[in-house]
This record gives C-alpha cells, structure tokens and sequence, in this order.
C-alpha cells in the first residue's frame, strides 16, 4: 500500500498542536503495519519560522519518507509553497491513495486537484475546520475559499474523515461517504518518567497545594480566560492552589496575562510557554486537574486524552469531541461556561478524592481506545475499502 499523506505542518513542529503529534503518529503506525507512508509538507512552523530541516529531498522520520519543501509568502496561515505544488502534480501518480489534512491553506489545493485529475482516491481530514462553529470566523474570506477551492476537494473525496461523532455532526458535509476514527496517540511515555515528587519539586510546588493546568495553543477557542476566572473564584476556598498554563501563544496571550494581572492573580498563575515533550511529563504528573473545558470547535481533544492516560482528571465542556466517551465511562467531568458554576464543580470534584481517583483510573483505561497502533490499524482497514472501490464517490472525478 502506498499512501501520501498531505499536510501543512508536520514533526518537528509539534508546537502547533495536537494534530502535527496525530499525524506524525498515525504516519509512523501505517509504517509498522507495512505500508509505504510519503508526506508532502512545509519546513514552517506555527511562528511562521523555518524549520531547521532539509527541503526538497527525502528525509527518514521513523520510517516516513517525509520531504518538507520550502514556503514562500504568507507562511503562518497559506503555506504557500510552489515546489509543493509541483510535486504534488509529477508524483501523485505513484500512490495509491491520498490522505489530505489541509483546509483553509495551499497545500490542499495543489493536491486535491492532483488526484481529480489523474484520477487517484483521496480522504480527507477537516480536523474540525469544517465545522459550524469554524466557519462563523472570517465567514466571509471562508465562504469564498470554499466556493473556490474547498468545495472541489471535499465533493471529490472517496471519505471523510471525522476524529469524533461530535465534530461529524456539527459538519457542513455530513452527506459524503464517511467514518470515524479518533486521533492516536501515544500510549506509554507520557506520565511514565517523572513521580509526583519530583515533578513538584522541578516546579517549585509544595506537596500540599493543588494544581490545576492546562496545556496546548494558547487560543480563544481553548477557554484559558474562563479558567483563569474560575480559578480565582477556587482560590477563595483552596487558598493553597497555583495553575499552570502551557503551550505556544496562538494569539490570546497578552489578553490573558492582562486577566491575571487585573485580578492580581501573578503570583498563583504561571505561563509556562511551550513545553517540550520531557517537560509536558512533568507538568502532568505534578497535576491534580486538568483544564479542557474548551468553547464550541473542539473536535477531539490531543492534549486532555495525554492528561488522562497520566491518570489526571480531565475538566470538559460538552464542546469537545471525547467528551461524550469520558461521561460515558465516568473518565471526566463536564463544566458549563460559566465562572460560578465551573468553580463550584471543580471544587466539588477536590472535595471528592474518592471520585477523583476513580476517574483517574477509568481515564487510564478509556484512553486505550486511542493507542496509535489500534488507530492505523483502523485506518489502514479503511484505506484499503477506498483503494478496492467499495467508498468510492465518483462525484467530482
């Protein structure tokens, strides 16, 4: 089976978030299972900075064949790379299949039409920037978008793609062939290296305060303002608490900062910036909560899945994919957006350590579900009903 997978960003950019870590691992999985996995992407990471990677040949990322190509203009948001392009249309001949996880940015143009034309089936991934809530954002500039390049790539598609029931229902193209599959990841390491102890001592945390955290893009959509607010409202009752907020600022971080400063919260909430994978260990395993209460948009939820498998119990708003499986399996709890009342049931699970250990061990056992070995092999099945004909959609072709 050979496979193309086409993306923006890809390892090492992993500070743009949980779908890079996905990609990376879903790629490195397929490998295992035997199929012949080539990724076209850009040496661009969220900053818009260069990746320090070679562009234009073939480099071995645990058994990927990755070649990153160079971005020209609008490096942040288009990725615009022309030698993508490019190969996009010499080499889409040689695969069997294409695995497309580009929206709103070049590399999916190229691509799709690639495959249309010389007739090759892809699938397609909106990583939740398909949804109704997404569209709301720039709706004009992503209703152009759509009618000129998008609506091409998702009517042509043999699937979609969708990592959660939630993100296929809040769809705008909940009609083409589809199916579910959750993000993978990795099962093992995170949580595994670094006790209790020594990670409140590498934070400078003492053993009888509580922690509350929360790591990923520091963006509107992550709902970082409502917990800073709650988090003070807590402070009254668990004077002896601090949060930590890690992860890369996608745009929110001033204002947040201006939060904290307003409510004189400076010497309780620390802004940790992105952490490295060692690190993100250690924040987990000195956390007692972990904050993914996020506003509608949240289509799966990388980031609280590794908090769950550290065993932390995971805070969630009905607005995230993997919701619905933690209530199910009694592996979270789901707060409203609203300060009081997200204080007062974070505050009720505190007082409950009976409850929080429980919900740390049913975490621990749901996010089994989502081990990248079990997800390629979910897609590879898949893969393989596309290449045979069985999900072809010939509109568009």
């Amino acid at each position: 089976m050979k496979i193309l997978h086409v993306t923006p960003c890809y390892e090492p950019a992993f500070e743009m978030g949980g779908i890079v870590k996905s990609e990376s691992l879903l790629c490195r999985g397929l490998v295992k299972l035997g199929a012949e996995v080539t990724v076209f992407t850009t040496n661009t990471n969220s900053l818009g900075n260069s990746l320090k990677v070679a562009v234009n040949t073939e480099t071995d990322a645990g058994g990927v064949k990755v070649w990153y190509f160079e971005t020209k203009y609008f490096k942040k948001r288009f990725y615009y790379s022309p030698e993508l392009g490019k190969a996009c249309y010499q080499r889409i001949k040689e695969f069997e299949l294409l695995h497309l996880t580009s929206f709103w940015c070049y590399p999916g143009i190229p691509a799709g039409r690639a495959a249309r034309k010389y007739k090759v089936p892809y699938i397609i991934s909106p990583r939740g920037t398909l949804d109704r809530y997404s569209l709301k954002h720039n709706r004009l500039q992503k209703a152009l978008y759509l009618q000129l390049f998008e609506n091409a790539n998702i009517r042509g598609a043999a699937a979609v793609h969708f990592t959660s029931e939630l993100e296929k229902e809040c769809s705008i193209i909940p009609q083409n062939p589809s199916f579910l599959a959750a993000n993978p990841a990795e099962i093992g390491s995170t949580g595994g290296s670094f006790d209790r102890k020594k990670a409140r001592e590498y934070h400078n945390i003492p053993e009888n305060y509580t922690v509350l955290s929360y790591m990923g893009r520091l963006h509107k959509r992550k709902a970082i303002d409502l917990l800073i607010l709650s988090f003070k409202q807590i402070l009254n009752s668990v004077p002896r608490a601090v949060l930590l907020i890690a992860g890369p600022d996608d745009g929110v971080l001033e204002n947040l900062k201006k939060i904290v400063n307003d409510n004189k919260l400076q010497d309780s909430v620390r802004f940790l910036g992105y952490v490295s994978k060692e690190k993100k260990e250690l924040l987990l395993a000195a956390s007692d909560l972990f904050w993914y209460a996020t506003y509608p948009g949240e289509n799966f939820g990388h980031s609280a899945v590794e908090a769950m498998h550290a065993g932390v119990p995971v805070i969630f708003s009905r607005d995230v994919g993997i919701c619905k499986d933690a209530l199910a399996n009694a592996a979270g709890i789901v707060v409203e957006h609203n300060v009081e009342s997200a204080a007062n049931e974070i505050l009720a699970l505190l007082r409950d350590k009976e409850r929080m250990l429980e919900i740390s061990e049913n975490a621990k056992k749901q996010v089994r579900l989502y081990s990248s070995e079990k997800i390629a092999e979910q897609m590879y099945a898949e893969y393989e009903k596309v290449i045979k004909g069985v999900r072809e959609n010939k509109k568009g072709r």
